[in-house]
């Protein structure tokens, strides 16, 4: 994640201005996400005595309204959990969430759930699980991104998620893969490493027409890494059924994207091709073209 600096258990303040950093970016890439007033407060460390506490106190004096709140949590040393809270028109909670970032039974402290019920008596705060991790290190990145998250799913309608939206980005990301060489979305952050260190290069050497080139390049494969990052939103807000269909239909369309068939309607006729050719190389003895081919049906 290469958007947020790494944390330590005091950075407090640099963590609550990273979330509203990576909060701004996302609001003016995708504003329709972002409907509703989003307050972070400053981040809490459970070795303070009553500091969570205090935190929404003040939160519930001072705003009003349909809002969404974040806090960021450092549970101890370098550990980052987050809280969610989303309120109704009237001040009603709609959702009170824990959410953790690493792999651990899948229970909120006990300070953190007293702390809230003194403030949100009637409310019950749940736990949420996004994406973890089996450590504590770099917990801070992934607690601002399944905050960010968290939101995201608040705000997107459910007709966003439907199959044609996702079918959509998935071959915008793969036409963009495909187009750069790249094998998977994994490999993004090593292209465009390798991106960064040419348009260095090209700088210090003064290559202007190669280092538009490269820029140019970066701003494409950076706006693949955003698409990445939407088609996770999506599948953080579907269902077991839903995810599988996904993956799917994912196969389906990088699979087509491999045999350069812009049109599934196409699949038939690609198959005859290949079992005529078969029949050739079979008649020809050509056995090992024969065998190349089979594994291609």
């Amino acid at each position: 994640m290469e958007y947020v600096k790494h944390f330590t258990s005091r950075q407090y303040n640099d963590v609550q201005g990273a979330l509203l950093a990576r909060l701004e970016e996302l609001r003016q890439q995708s504003p329709e996400y972002f409907s509703k007033p989003i307050n972070v407060l400053d981040a809490v460390a459970d070795t303070i005595e009553g500091q969570l506490e205090r935190r929404l106190q003040q939160e519930k004096r001072s705003c009003a309204g349909k809002r969404i709140t974040l806090i960021p949590y450092n549970v101890g040393n370098s550990r980052w959990a987050g809280l969610l809270l989303e309120f109704e028109a009237d001040g009603q909670i709609i959702r009170a969430e824990y959410i953790d970032s690493v792999n651990d039974p899948n229970v909120i402290p006990v300070r953190v759930q007293n702390q809230f019920a003194r403030v949100y008596a009637d409310d019950v705060l749940q736990t949420r699980n996004l994406q973890k991790q089996d450590g504590s290190r770099n917990s801070a990145e992934l607690m601002i991104e399944n905050l960010l998250t968290a939101v995201v799913n608040t705000s997107l309608p459910r007709e966003a998620s439907n199959k044609l939206t996702r079918s959509e980005l998935q071959q915008r990301l793969n036409r963009g893969l495909a187009k750069w060489e790249i094998q998977n979305e994994t490999k993004l952050q090593e292209k465009i490493q390798e991106t960064e260190q040419r348009i260095e290069d090209y700088q210090r050497r003064k290559r202007n027409e190669k280092l538009e080139r490269e820029k140019a390049k970066m701003k494409e494969l950076r706006e693949l890494v955003e698409l990445s990052k939407k088609i996770t939103i999506l599948l953080s807000s579907m269902n077991e059924d839903e995810i599988k269909l996904h993956y799917m239909e994912h196969r389906l369309i990088s699979g087509l994207a491999k045999w350069e068939i812009q049109d599934v309607t196409k699949l038939p006729e690609k198959i005859q091709e290949i079992e005529h050719r078969i029949e050739d190389y079979q008649r020809w003895r050509r056995n090992e073209k024969a065998e190349r081919e089979q594994k291609q049906i």
